[in-house]
């Protein structure tokens, strides 16, 4: 099986805008009904880097819906914030930013060598896209998906 690095957020979207005639909602043309999402046998992980403040909200929030929904993700929460509240200097300091990504970088390449077929996700939320953008320029080229 490939190895998987899949940068970015796993987004599933779909807007329906209903074109009204009357008082009637009619399908827009072209819609196309959901899939159910598919997932690899091996269980994945996602490396999250919440926004500002260190609140960790966003990756909570994921890991409760991936667990009560049952899906065999394991989400590992990236500390990159100067600390809790410290949301003013997080917004500002690129430099940081930069840093911890590439120390993001470096714990992703380390795990991916020691889980090969295992599926690699990055996900930020808010300033923590700072973070994940600037790890997925500093991975190696081998050890991320262009899909």
């Amino acid at each position: 099986m490939a190895n998987r690095f899949c940068p970015g957020w796993l987004l599933v979207c779909v807007a329906a805008t209903p074109f009204l005639s009357g008082c009637a909602a009619m399908t827009p043309r072209g819609y196309i009904e959901p899939q159910p999402m598919r997932f690899a046998a091996v269980p994945a992980i996602v490396f999250g880097a919440d926004g500002a403040g260190n609140f960790q909200s966003a990756s909570r929030a994921l890991r409760n819906v991936l667990a009560a929904d049952g899906y065999p993700i394991e989400v590992v929460t990236y500390e990159w914030s100067h600390g809790f509240m410290r949301i003013v200097r997080d917004q500002l300091d690129f430099r940081h930013a930069h840093c911890e990504g590439r120390k993001l970088a470096a714990t992703v390449e380390e795990y991916h060598a020691a889980h090969p077929d295992r599926p690699i996700y990055l996900v930020g939320h808010s300033a923590g896209c700072a973070v994940i953008l600037s790890a997925l320029e500093q991975t190696t080229p081998g050890t991320r998906s262009e899909e």
